[in-house]
């Protein structure tokens, strides 16, 4: 899955981050005094946030970055949008508009989930272009308007 967060890095970073806080936990439940909480943990306790926080990041900053610069950076010159029919059967199961992310099944049962930025379709994975899933979506968040749809076209 490439994503803008894949769910391995996500339990990684998960990991780091409540191991961080259950070192640092631990230590003071003991009494530890925080010298020798520093002075025992302090290297583990700094590499594990600093882990979990570089694994978190990209999603951090695809969730903040706003829709039409992530759509058209990534995304510039021509390419096949979906016709208005191929559109109608595109339904997404679950939408969600803050995160910029869907899921829905294709006609063949399989689960498609979809960002701004890629997509897990065959279509997507072989020509590493925009699918007809994320022009969906652009389409829904507002990244492509209905005259970026036909200026793409030309």
């Amino acid at each position: 899955m490439n994503f803008y967060i894949s769910s391995f890095r996500y339990k990684i970073a998960c990991v780091c981050f409540f191991g961080a806080v259950l070192s640092l936990a631990n230590a003071l439940l003991l009494k530890t005094p925080p010298e020798e909480i520093l002075g025992r943990y302090g290297l583990s306790l700094c590499a594990m946030l600093a882990l979990s926080f570089a694994l978190w990041r990209p999603a951090f900053a695809y969730v903040r970055e706003d829709a039409r610069s992530l759509w058209e950076g990534r995304w510039d010159g021509p390419a096949r949008t979906p016709a208005a029919e191929e559109r109608e059967r595109l339904r997404f199961e679950r939408f969600y508009p803050k995160t910029k992310y869907a899921l829905m099944r294709d006609p063949a049962g399989h689960r498609v989930a979809t960002t701004l930025i890629a997509c897990s379709c065959v279509e997507f994975r072989k020509k590493r272009a925009p699918c007809k899933h994320m022009f969906e979506l652009a389409r829904l968040t507002g990244a492509l308007t209905e005259a970026g749809e036909e200026a793409s076209r030309e």
